[in-house]
């Protein structure tokens, strides 16, 4: 059953998504602790079967995804906050545990996923969406697919 590894970010980032939903905030101290939890975890699995490089691997994916939002959030300031790039950090050591693949497939459809919720929102006559469920929503389905 190693898909328990994971459960720290499922839980946490599900719990980020309801927030994000009801405030549109997303806390950070449950991002870090969040974060904090998920490394320990895929630490502890790696000192029982040596897989200390999918950790190096989960922590640079997730560097490398976070770094990426908020090159966007810096070029469009109103498009993506603060929140969504955390939330990207700590969905990114999760999906970073998994092959490449997983997290072309996760941008994928967190671009995918955000447009079309996107469009209802506009159609609904709102002008933006909680973020953070889209990006975990879009790492959830790229773990499961890569599993």
């Amino acid at each position: 059953m190693p898909y328990l590894v994971l459960l720290p970010s499922l839980i946490v980032g599900l719990a980020l998504s309801v927030h994000d939903m009801r405030s549109r905030v997303v806390p950070r101290s449950w991002v870090v602790s969040g974060y904090v939890i998920q490394l320990m975890t895929l630490m502890a699995r790696a000192c029982f079967d040596g897989s200390w490089g999918i950790v190096v691997q989960a922590v640079l994916i997730s560097v490398i995804c976070a770094a990426m939002q908020t090159l966007m959030a810096c070029i469009r300031p109103e498009a993506l906050g603060f929140g969504d790039v955390t939330t990207t950090f700590l969905t990114g050591l999760a999906v970073g545990t998994r092959e490449l693949f997983a997290t072309a497939l996760w941008w994928l459809l967190m671009g995918a996923l955000g447009c079309a919720c996107l469009l209802v929102a506009h159609l609904r006559g709102h002008r933006s969406i909680a973020f953070a469920p889209v990006i975990f929503a879009s790492g959830l389905t790229a773990v499961m697919c890569s599993a």
